[in-house]
């Protein structure tokens, strides 16, 4: 896909550029004692990889994981590999922006970005295709960036170790099981001056296998000040489930050095604690 978007630019010189997200540091789950980790609680996977933009105006992304989780259905060690026209289509591996994170997962997919002709709202939809055993369907989003409907409908969405990591342990798939068949959630975000705050609501259903229907909600507010910022979050699988609240930091101590330190409790008990370093650039 590099290859032939490189092909793409007409003999012209593309911009290509490395980029890197890694993360490493200390994580104790339970009672158990801390051990070293590339992976935070939330699943975010320390990754580097290429940025191409061309002169024509498309661009290519490639991501490799620089370690993966040994029970996560999502094997690939590479994270997102893509070619798109910005604002327009997407193909490849990639994540689809549903919602606040909570239905956080990269699948291969064929995605059309447009507008509604009425009411000119943006809307998202992804037609994907992930194999046998693993995500096949249509998902999608309407709405702004202050607010929006997302919606799945197809097999096994939702089952890899990135979704709805605010409600559990980061190495339990207990609740994920083998995905649900539908999906259906609301996004709102706003923004006051420092502070930023999200809630979501989802709701998946028909699941696959022994699996169960659930509904989760989240609402996290952050506190940003110049490049460092707090955040506190709630989130609870709706009808008797676990409540979850964390807290987390993400301090600057020089451009593109941070120190993440992010403490989680599940129905008042300490669930995890971790001290990150990350690099980015």
């Amino acid at each position: 896909m590099l290859l032939a978007g490189s092909r793409l630019a007409a003999g012209q010189a593309a911009d290509v550029r490395v980029r890197g997200d890694l993360s490493l540091g200390l994580i104790r789950s339970g009672d158990s004692g801390f051990g070293i980790s590339s992976i935070s609680q939330l699943n975010r996977f320390s990754t580097i990889g290429l940025d191409i933009r061309l002169p024509n105006g498309l661009r290519s992304k490639l991501t490799q994981r620089l370690a993966n989780r040994s029970a996560d259905p999502d094997r690939d060690t590479v994270d997102e590999v893509y070619i798109e026209d910005p604002g327009g289509w997407r193909i490849g591996k990639q994540y689809l922006p549903l919602g606040n994170g909570l239905l956080r997962e990269s699948v291969r997919a064929i995605r059309l970005d447009t507008s509604l002709i009425a009411e000119g709202l943006p809307i998202m939809v992804a037609f994907i295709d992930n194999g046998g055993g693993k995500q096949i369907g249509v998902a999608g989003r309407i709405g702004s960036r202050a607010s929006g409907v997302s919606f799945a409908s197809g097999r096994h969405f939702f089952q890899n170790g990135t979704a709805l990591a605010s409600v559990r342990n980061s190495g339990d798939f207990s609740l994920l099981g083998a995905g649900w068949r539908n999906a259906v959630g609301l996004d709102v975000s706003r923004r006051s001056g420092h502070y930023f705050t999200q809630a979501e609501l989802v709701s998946l259903n028909r699941p696959e296998g022994a699996g169960r229907s659930l509904t989760v909600a989240e609402i996290q507010t952050t506190y940003q000040q110049g490049r460092s910022q707090f955040g506190f979050s709630f989130a609870r699988e709706l009808g008797g489930g676990p409540g979850w609240v964390r807290l987390s930091a993400s301090v600057s101590v020089a451009k593109g050095y941070w120190f993440e330190p992010v403490l989680r409790w599940q129905d008042g008990k300490i669930a995890d604690v971790g001290l990150m370093w990350r690099v980015k650039w």
